[in-house]
């Protein structure tokens, strides 16, 4: 029996290494699943951080599009404000010119009127005084014959 003593005490030496080494196994185990959980967690953070910038990146290519829309916008409608301003003083000059030409016309028919008027008038008056003379020169020459005929008539008596 003093023989196998000394056994027991490998045996539980031995039990004892192994349950170290098993202890030993455990943590390295654990402390591997922990460095996995951690790189697993750096890569979500990664992703997440990842996406954050693709995202906060569309947004602003977003906003860049729309600051140039709007601009393209705020263009065109300044063109068409410069086309209509252009249209309407076009308008405007072409109503003016239009409106000269039927003033200068209105004026030249107002002046042809004036002048056949005062043309017919002075026919009239010219018309008159030759009817004047006209008549004159017969009262004349009825006077001076009716005076003919009264010295002939004196000289007769």
């Amino acid at each position: 029996m003093c023989v196998s003593t000394p056994n027991i005490g490998e045996e539980e030496e031995e039990e004892e290494e192994e349950e170290e080494e098993e202890e030993e196994e455990e943590e390295e185990e654990e402390v591997e699943e922990e460095e996995e959980e951690e790189e697993e967690e750096e890569e979500e953070v990664d992703q997440v951080e990842e996406d954050q910038v693709e995202e906060d990146q569309e947004k602003e290519d977003q906003e860049v599009d729309q600051v140039e829309e709007d601009q393209e916008k705020e263009d065109q409608e300044e063109n068409q404000e410069e086309d209509q301003e252009e249209d309407q003083e076009e308008n405007q000059e072409e109503n003016q010119e239009e409106n000269q030409e039927e003033d200068q016309e209105e004026d030249q028919e107002e002046d042809q009127e004036e002048d056949q008027e005062e043309d017919q008038e002075e026919d009239q008056e010219e018309d008159q005084e030759e009817d004047q003379e006209e008549d004159q020169e017969e009262e004349d020459q009825e006077e001076e014959d009716q005076e003919g005929e009264d010295q002939e008539g004196n000289w007769n008596y």
